[in-house]
């Protein structure tokens, strides 16, 4: 499974109009590619006023005829005119893979996304270190996690999704982390495995 995101952030003034873009954007895609998707305030990690548009592929081939079909279609395209004065340059694009998952994992209306990249010559250690880290997130806090590594843009990338259904859940997520014992050494086993300060953390809240 793939998970496509495209993000852009608004001018001043402008986050009312761009917001509403991205919901009626998500529209566009459902009925034009026929897969569910997600409109999304990023709310922390991000310039303010950025938003994204996620969906959900089972392969890299519909992502490709997806593309194909928005392509081709007017209202899709009328979105780029419509949007332009009020965003900040072009929307970027990512594609990720879904390499490991919880058991039940679905998107829910609030995601932390923290991602890095992988240091040269680590990918193994990495990729085992990630899909054991979700699975430890779920086993101390019942939240719902995935691995995912990238299929374009920066060689290396990967990232852990943790879901909530709001903020209250993700403070209890974070204090049960926090509390226990063995999460700082987890994070240690890490230290050696991503390049530094390529780290990043992403908090989304869904807004359609």
């Amino acid at each position: 499974m793939f998970v496509n995101a495209v993000k852009f952030t608004a001018k001043p003034g402008r986050a009312a109009e761009v917001a509403a873009g991205a919901v009626a954007f998500r529209g566009i895609i459902e009925r034009v590619a026929g897969v569910e998707a997600k409109a999304w305030a990023i709310v922390g990690g991000e310039p303010n006023g950025t938003v994204a548009v996620s969906s959900r592929m089972e392969s890299m081939g519909q992502y490709i005829d997806a593309t194909a079909k928005l392509a081709a279609d007017a209202e899709y395209q009328a979105m780029g005119p419509a949007l332009g004065d009020a965003v900040v340059g072009p929307a970027s694009i990512e594609l990720n893979r879904l390499a490991s998952a919880t058991d039940g994992f679905a998107s829910k209306p609030f995601v932390s996304i923290t991602s890095a990249v992988v240091t040269d010559g680590r990918y193994k250690d990495a990729y085992t270190w990630c899909a054991e880290f979700v699975e430890f997130i779920h086993a101390v806090t019942g939240a719902q996690a995935a691995f995912v590594t990238g299929a374009a843009g920066v060689f290396g990338s990967v990232g852990i999704y943790v879901t909530c259904e709001n903020g209250d859940a993700a403070d209890e997520v974070n204090d049960k982390l926090a509390a226990e014992e063995g999460y700082l050494d987890r994070l240690l086993q890490a230290g050696s495995l991503f390049d530094p300060g390529s780290g990043h953390q992403r908090l989304l809240q869904q807004i359609g």
